[in-house]
């Protein structure tokens, strides 16, 4: 047979080879499973006292991941929840944490066939204080009043730091002691813009920063108090969760927009994303001087993560010309786990039932390709292999091999409902959460005697003579014809005997 073509595909870390033949354009699949690449991990960001961001690079063929966390550089124990914790996306928000301690993190890439990399190589992060919380400002005309809340129980001080030039800049302030939650910042320029940011320490560290601002009102008696740009105007937007297993075009009105009470000038509004791999800069469709607007973006499938949009909005006068609100978008990636259904299957007890891709049923509401089975309890009778070897409990067998799944009765053995497995089919991402029966009805198969040897005649007389033959192993009885000229003497048609010779007259 004559090999015209050879087709290569890589599907998802499966090497898939179709040799296509000229004559008859029959194709043999070969699947040869490939090592999953070993994922790059990369250093955390956003740590805090109570929490870190881990991240890693992508990893060819991989369709999940398995993220450990552990004060133990051995992992010999986890942090609560983070045992192989099943991932979708390359990054992931770890919570839980002790203020000021050492934490290390690795993690390992599983592709569609259910096969996991190597570790990676391990990154520490150690935590620092816990930020203050609540941090805010309030104007009294030329002075501001700042409060905060303690979130940490380990600073010894707070560092407070202010700015005048655009959330830059920033000097020291003020350094408060342990347990401080408050500061007057007095005697300020009037109607002027004023950066505040706040961070616990201790000899050891310190937390991130924390900001706020506020304006210091204007003298009445100015002059140029009546003409003072107002900022434009938007009402707060909600957050929103959005699923990313299947994404959709998200659009969100904006309400409330205008260049600021009792002003006309020409409003323009840009969005912008700071993780922009879960969620693209947003799109804003909108006309100057319309009230409303729409915001839309489309998230990156498969992924998970919380991104802030920020709107913001120019008026285009010199001074007080930007608002800016923000929102989260909580990205999660649901998947829906598969069906399947129950069969039973008759064969003969000298019989070995090959199986077909068929014989277990699949059905996804998400749109997912049938990946593997998984067998969750083995028959009490007869014999499960997969490529002539025993099938394990929990084994599981891709798409590809269940050609090589066959079942074998025990020698001699029937009857109705004989021998049943138990199964279940995974979607690459999820198993389906029943478990499905597989049972055999067995049935006797019957055996056909072997012909008895007919021997020679005894007791040969003028009218009649005995007829023998040979004893048949398993034989109850015998039938025995007698011709005559090509017809059966009266009484030896079919005639049953017991014994292996019988008198004929």
């Amino acid at each position: 047979m004559k090999i015209s073509s050879y087709i290569y595909k890589i599907i998802a870390g499966i090497l898939l080879v179709q040799l296509c033949y000229l004559n008859n354009s029959q194709a043999q699949d070969i699947r040869m499973r490939l090592d999953v690449v070993v994922p790059e991990v990369m250093e955390a960001t956003e740590v805090d006292g109570t929490s870190f961001r881990a991240n890693w690079q992508d990893s060819p063929g991989s369709a999940r991941f398995l993220l450990d966390v552990s004060q133990d550089l051995s992992f010999n124990s986890f942090l609560n929840g983070y045992n192989s914790k099943e991932l979708t996306s390359n990054t992931e928000k770890v919570t839980g944490l002790t203020e000021e301690t050492t934490y290390y993190y690795r993690v390992r890439a599983v592709n569609n066939g259910g096969k996991a990399s190597d570790y990676s190589s391990v990154m520490t992060v150690s935590s620092v204080l816990s930020a203050p919380g609540n941090f805010a400002a309030e104007v009294d005309e030329d002075q501001v009043t700042l409060s905060w809340t303690d979130a940490s129980g380990r600073e010894t001080g707070f560092r407070l730091d202010r700015s005048v030039d655009s959330d830059a800049n920033y000097a020291l302030l003020a350094t408060l002691p342990q347990d401080a939650n408050t500061y007057k910042d007095e005697n300020l320029e009037e109607g002027t813009r004023y950066f505040y940011r706040l961070a616990a320490f201790n000899s050891n560290t310190s937390s991130i920063y924390q900001y706020t601002s506020a304006i210091t009102e204007a003298d009445d008696d100015d002059d140029d108090n009546d003409t003072e740009n107002k900022p434009p105007t938007i009402d707060a937007i909600a957050d929103i969760s959005v699923d990313t297993k299947n994404p959709a075009t998200e659009r969100i009105t904006l309400t409330g927009i205008s260049p600021g009470e009792g002003e006309n000038q020409n409003v323009t509004i840009v969005a912008s994303s700071d993780r922009t791999s879960i969620i693209p800069n947003p799109e804003v469709i909108y006309t100057s001087p319309a009230s409303t607007a729409i915001l839309q973006f489309k998230p990156k499938k498969n992924t998970t993560g919380i991104a802030n949009i920020s709107v913001i909005l120019n008026d285009g006068a010199p001074t007080n010309n930007i608002t800016t609100q923000t929102f989260e978008v909580t990205a999660t990636s649901e998947n829906s786990e598969p069906t399947s259904s129950d069969k039973t299957i008759t064969i003969n007890d000298d019989e070995t039932y090959t199986f077909a891709v068929t014989d277990f049923a699949f059905s996804d509401d998400d749109g997912d390709t049938f990946q593997q089975i998984r067998i969750n309890s083995l028959p009490v009778s007869g014999t499960l292999q997969l490529a002539n070897t025993p099938v394990s409990p929990n084994q599981e067998i891709g798409v590809g091999n269940i050609t090589t799944l066959t079942y074998t009765p025990a020698a001699g053995a029937s009857g109705d409902n004989y021998a049943s497995f138990t199964f279940s089919v995974s979607d690459g991402t999820a198993y389906s959460i029943n478990a499905y029966t597989i049972t055999f009805n067995v049935t006797a198969a019957v055996e056909i005697p072997v012909a008895p040897v007919a021997t020679a005649a005894t007791g040969v007389g003028q009218n009649s003579f005995t007829a023998n033959w040979n004893a048949v192993t398993g034989a109850t009885s015998y039938r025995l014809d007698v011709l005559q000229n090509g017809t059966a003497l009266a009484g030896f048609n079919n005639l049953t005997v017991s014994g292996t010779s019988q008198l004929v007259r």
